[in-house]
């Protein structure tokens, strides 16, 4: 059986930490039902962090286009798998 995924962690020692638990994990449940496991992480791309002055001007173009009034509050930061700039 294969398993694909992602981990994202932006604290690198937090990333190896979630890696250690999943390949512990894929260890414990083999040892339970009499089988191995392997497990293989691929070297991973970090995070897109936008600088200051990208993100103040993609904010005064939002505020051209729709007005401040529909701007919302500082959203959390995304974990999503794909980083598009």
């Amino acid at each position: 059986v294969t398993v694909r995924g992602a981990i994202r962690a932006f604290d690198p020692a937090l990333q190896q930490k979630l890696h250690d638990a999943l390949e512990s994990l894929a260890q414990k449940s083999a040892d339970a039902h009499d089988v191995k496991a392997a497990v293989k992480f691929s070297a991973s791309r970090p995070a897109l962090v936008n600088t200051l002055a990208e993100t103040i001007a993609a904010q005064e173009a939002a505020k051209d286009i729709v007005g401040e009034d529909k701007l919302g509050q500082k959203a959390p930061r995304p974990l999503d798998s794909d980083d598009f700039s």
